[in-house]
């Protein structure tokens, strides 16, 4: 099982520290490749027996599964890129397998013409597909993927509740660790809620 201390204990707590968590990995992952990146959250709060689910696509660098193993699958390690001088947030890449916590977590992700995808349940316990298989249209379609990128799901169980959209957008926008990502010119981050139009998170900084 995984374990991880206080920052699971804190991932229990503090539903919006998951969102946070997989927005700066996609950040980060635009961080390796340049240029301007879009980070899509979509949050579906009408699900059976409570249960609510938050998704975070980005159409950054995706991961073979290889790569998906090795940094999600395993426990301890260093895979963030920070030790190897690449410009990211964070130095351990166990972030990701926190908010595991409140339900399953599914990683699915585009890379070379390659899907691949793994799971953690809330017992910390991982299955992951055996082999990549070649991206489909359809596959592309559903995550939103045109060309290389990673789509997190989260399937929040109870006692987590699901925030209110304008709540969710104000504590996102006002997140410590999010005001510079929405803040800089070559990110933008969108907060959806079902089907309806997505919404920009913007943070402007008191004057």
């Amino acid at each position: 099982h995984i374990e991880h201390g206080l920052g699971l204990v804190v991932a229990r707590r503090d539903g919006v520290r998951a969102l946070v968590e997989y927005v700066t990995n996609a950040d980060d992952a635009y961080a390796t490749i340049g240029g301007k990146g879009r980070i899509l959250i979509t949050i579906d709060p009408r699900r059976e027996g409570g249960v609510w689910t938050a998704r975070v696509a980005d159409r950054a660098t995706g991961m073979l599964l290889r790569d998906l193993i090795a940094r999600l699958g395993r426990q301890g390690g260093r895979t963030s890129g920070f030790e190897a001088g690449v410009d990211v947030r964070g130095n351990l890449g166990l972030g990701a397998k926190d908010p595991a916590a409140f339900g399953k977590v599914t990683f699915e992700t585009v890379k070379d013409n390659e899907y691949a995808w793994l799971s953690i349940d809330d017992r910390g316990d991982v299955v992951h597909i055996k082999r990549s298989m070649r991206v489909t249209k359809e596959l592309r379609d559903r995550l939103g993927v045109p060309k290389n990128g990673t789509v997190v799901t989260l399937e929040v169980k109870p006692p987590v509740r699901c925030p209110r959209h304008d709540t969710l957008k104000t504590m996102l926008r006002d997140h410590v660790q999010l005001r510079d990502i929405v803040q800089a010119d070559d990110r933008d981050v969108f907060l959806q809620r079902g089907n309806e139009r997505p919404e920009r998170i913007t943070y402007e900084p008191a004057r």
